[in-house]
C-alpha cells in the first residue's frame, strides 16, 4: 500500500518539476528558441498531456496552477491564464473521459484545437476588445503562428507524460 502512494508522489513530483522547468524555459530570454520572432508556450501542451493521462481533477489542478504561475509573470493578463486553463482542462478532462481515447492522434487533434482556442481568446481579449488597430494582422501574423509553434510541443510532451504514467502510476 505504501509503495503505491510512494510511486504516485514521485510521479506527481516529477510532473511538477518538469512543469516548473518548462515554465522557466519558456520565459527565459535567450534559452528558448524563437522562430521568426515567435515564441511558443510549451507548458500548454504539457498540461494538455497531463490532463489526457490523468483523471480530471489532477488535470484541472495542474492547469490552474500553471495558469496562476503564468499570470504572475505576465503583468497585463490579470487571471486570464488561470481561468482559461481551468476551463480548457475541465472540458478536456471530460472529453477524454467520455468521448475520446488517449491515443496520439486524438491528443494531437485536441491539443491543436486547444492551442487555437487559447490564442484566439487571447487575441480577442487583448487585441480586439482593447481597441488595437490592425487586429487581423495581429491574428494572422502573430497569434496563429504562435499557436502552431506551441502545438508542435505536443508530441514530445505526449511521449514524456505517457512514459512517466506507465512507469510510475499503478491506479
Amino acid at each position: 500500500m505504501r509503495r503505491v502512494y510512494y510511486r504516485k508522489y514521485v510521479y506527481h513530483t516529477l510532473l511538477c518539476f518538469i512543469s516548473a522547468l518548462l515554465y522557466l524555459w519558456q520565459n527565459s530570454i535567450n534559452a528558448f528558441p524563437e522562430i521568426a520572432g515567435f515564441r511558443a508556450l510549451p507548458l500548454i501542451p504539457f498540461i494538455v498531456c497531463i490532463t489526457v493521462f490523468n483523471p480530471e481533477t489532477a488535470g484541472i489542478i495542474y492547469g490552474v496552477v500553471a495558469g496562476l504561475v503564468m499570470d504572475i509573470s505576465w503583468s497585463r493578463t490579470s487571471g486570464f491564464n488561470a481561468l482559461t486553463l481551468f476551463v480548457i482542462c475541465t472540458v478536456l478532462g471530460l472529453l477524454i473521459r467520455f468521448l475520446f481515447n488517449r491515443s496520439l492522434a486524438s491528443t494531437l487533434m485536441l491539443s491543436g484545437i486547444i492551442c487555437l482556442i487559447y490564442f484566439l481568446i487571447y487575441w480577442l481579449c487583448f487585441c480586439v476588445f482593447a481597441g488595437l488597430k490592425e487586429t487581423a494582422y495581429c491574428l494572422f501574423s502573430i497569434y496563429l503562428p504562435m499557436a502552431v509553434y506551441t502545438w508542435v510541443f505536443t508530441i514530445p510532451s505526449y511521449f514524456l507524460v505517457g512514459f512517466m504514467t506507465d512507469k510510475f502510476r499503478n491506479d
